[in-house]
């Protein structure tokens, strides 16, 4: 998996995980989280979270396009108010 990260500040990062660990829990019953950890180690090297219905949306997605004979991208919007942001 190649990880690449494009800051506000116009920096780049990249890196490529060879081994790893997919991680996706639902400790808050409005949001979904993702983590992707190397394999032999203990703290996450990437994390992200999404309210339900956006993971819901994200999961489709992926399926989608693994399956898809073209190369369409598959795009959705998420907006989330900056309460929602405060509360993750």
């Amino acid at each position: 998996m190649n990880v690449h990260l494009t800051y506000s500040s116009g920096h780049n990062y990249s890196a490529h995980l060879a081994d790893f660990q997919v991680t996706i829990t639902r400790k808050n019953p409005k949001r979904v989280s993702f983590s992707f950890r190397e394999k032999d180690k203990g703290q996450p090297y990437a994390a992200f979270s999404l309210p339900t219905n956006k993971a819901r949306q994200f999961a489709h997605a992926i399926l989608a396009s693994a399956s898809a004979d073209d190369s369409n991208p598959i795009e959705f919007m998420v907006n989330e108010s900056e309460i929602a942001q405060q509360s993750k």
